[in-house]
């Protein structure tokens, strides 16, 4: 499954980190240097949410249930 984004929503890098505004809401939100990658594999480079997990499993040395949970909760 890819992810795109909505078309209300933008985003600029800055630093190591992503600011992401959502335009209906006027609400704009900061990811940590770690979010921000996960943003990048999934929306920049279109990478697959099971690659993604893979690659972040592996990287982090995070268990996987552990990740996906964190995943799911920030939706």
């Amino acid at each position: 499954m890819k992810y795109k984004i909505a078309k209300n929503i933008s985003y600029r890098m800055l630093e190591n980190d992503i600011v992401i505004l959502n335009h209906e809401s006027g609400y704009y939100y900061v990811l940590n240097e770690t979010a921000s990658k996960i943003w990048e594999f999934l929306f920049v480079k279109k990478v697959k949410l099971r690659d993604t997990i893979e690659n972040f499993v592996s990287e982090y040395k995070i268990e996987e249930q552990i990740l996906k949970y964190l995943l799911q909760a920030s939706c």
